[in-house]
């Protein structure tokens, strides 16, 4: 009887622990033996590299490298940006901007000023200069005999995010930062030559007097034009120096605008005056907050909450995400709109999705700033809580996120058919700055990732194919570990067994 009982237990143990060998290889370890695995033949070596994947089924990290390591976001800084700016104004939220005038009606004549009410909308374009100039039109003013002022009092006076680069400057992507946007407060240059004078001109988008262009170039033994805002303090003039020959065709150029609220009245100014309006007065900048009567309200443009975060995630816009920051703390508690107050209220934000303060340190709200620093865990985390929030808030997250092989800036990135529309993801570049974080959708599961790769010094190349990688591998991530290897083993993407490593590869599936 007790040899009997002596073998009963040993047939136990014996399959007590072949389950525990067996869990040994769950298809977490799948994951982690290939992600490790496309790490170390990346050739991405002597870099830093952050990686935190979460399993929104299980409830759990499955995979993690140095995911407590502080680094530079880049722009995945805008998730944080935009998911907090939704939580707080609301999906229903729409920038207005206000036009109303001050003084007295006196037939079609307005013995006063236009006023313009900003409210930071960063995708306010030239169609919407017109058409308030229309509504002005249509309101019966033909005359003013005043000014037109622009309030720019909503936010501070500090145009540019702490810790961005001077040298940057005038590139588009270091916008200044205004509650007055027009055009991503950019503009847009193109240098053709005619050919029956054989001399160059340029066209600008939009049209504008604000800026001033000098053409210093001349007809040389090759095409070496070179076009560039100088620095200038007080003005906006563009350059355009080298040489040209007769095979000369069309070069395009894009350039930040200095003093954007004076450049938002001047295309103001120029619409009225093209609608046969005349402007007696000039344009004018305050700080100041303005008392208006309703009842002086000519016309107002809006522009919804979801456009504004679509475009800034869909094309990592700085300037969204720094007038997002901004807008938060004006419309909460109507304090000026700062970095500082607006990341008081991220900082809240991350608290609430379980982010600890020791895990980032932030200036801006776009991650242009070298000193912006969080971990991918803290990223992760926001990503996982938005999922959290009611449904209105988190289709228009996801939504606005870039889609791979689709849109936005993954638009050339991760083609392959049977990925589309299961990946989407933020990307982040700045210099030695590599990141991207997001979604994929796998039967079954939601995955959540970041990717934070830095200090390296040439092109990004190589860390965004790693990242590309890893995203392929983990959307044929599977429970069974057995199915979820066989799926790596048909499409050569990463696999690592025992007895061989596979090189993953760039064809289509």
């Amino acid at each position: 009887m007790k040899v009997r009982s002596f073998f009963i237990a040993l047939i136990f143990l014996s399959l007590l622990s072949s389950g525990v060998t067996a869990r040994q290889y769950p298809s977490e370890l799948v994951l982690k033996k290939n992600i490790d695995h496309l790490v170390k033949i990346s050739r991405t070596d002597r870099t830093i590299k952050s990686l935190t994947i979460y399993s929104r089924r299980w409830h759990k990290i499955i995979y993690s490298l140095n995911s407590k390591l502080l680094l530079r976001p880049a722009s995945n800084l805008k998730i944080i940006t935009t998911s907090s700016a939704l939580h707080y104004l609301g999906p229903d939220y729409n920038f207005k901007t206000k036009v109303s005038y001050s003084g007295s009606l006196r037939g079609h004549h307005l013995d006063g000023d236009l006023v313009v009410l900003p409210s930071g909308d960063p995708v306010l374009c030239l169609n919407d200069i017109d058409s308030m100039a229309a509504s002005v039109y249509k309101y019966g003013i033909d005359s003013i005999s005043g000014n037109i002022i622009v309030y720019t009092n909503m936010f501070d006076s500090l145009q540019w995010g702490n810790g961005w680069m001077w040298d940057d400057e005038p590139s588009p992507f270091a916008m200044f930062i205004s509650p007055a946007c027009v055009n991503h407060n950019t503009i847009n240059i193109s240098v053709l030559r005619d050919s029956i004078s054989n001399k160059l001109f340029v066209l600008m988008d939009p049209p504008t007097s604000f800026v001033s262009v000098e053409i210093n170039a001349l007809p040389g033994l090759k095409d070496s034009i070179v076009a560039n805002r100088i620095d200038s303090c007080s003005f906006n003039i563009v350059k355009i120096d080298g040489s040209f020959t007769s095979n000369f065709t069309r070069e395009d150029y894009s350039f930040s605008i200095r003093h954007p609220a004076r450049y938002f009245g001047t295309l103001l100014k120029e619409a009225l005056q093209q609608n046969r309006m005349i402007v007696r007065g000039n344009v004018l900048v305050r700080r100041d907050s303005p008392v208006l009567s309703e009842n002086l309200s000519i016309a107002t443009i809006a522009h919804k909450i979801d456009t504004v975060i679509t475009y800034t995630n869909k094309m990592s816009d700085n300037l969204g995400a720094e007038c997002l920051l901004r807008t938060v703390p004006y419309e909460m508690f109507h304090q000026t709109g700062s970095a500082e107050n607006g990341i008081a209220f991220v900082k809240q934000f991350l608290s609430m999705c379980g982010v600890d303060s020791t895990e980032y340190h932030l200036v801006d709200g776009s991650g242009v700033s070298h000193y912006n620093l969080i971990t991918s865990e803290a990223i992760a985390r926001v990503l996982d809580q938005i999922l959290d929030e009611p449904m209105a808030i988190r289709k228009i997250f996801i939504n606005s996120l870039p889609i791979a092989g689709v849109d936005g800036t993954l638009e050339n990135r991760m083609k392959f058919d049977s990925l589309t529309h299961r990946i989407v993801a933020k990307t982040g570049s700045i210099s030695g700055v590599s990141t991207l974080s997001g979604y994929v959708f796998v039967p079954g599961d939601t995955l959540i990732f970041s990717m934070m790769m830095q200090n390296f010094a040439g092109k990004s190349k190589p860390f965004r194919q790693l990242q590309d990688e890893i995203c392929h591998v983990l959307y044929y991530f599977n429970q069974n570990a057995k199915k979820f290897q066989k799926e790596l083993r048909i499409h050569h993407l990463g696999l690592f067994t025992a007895n061989k490593k596979i090189r993953p590869t760039e064809r289509k599936i």
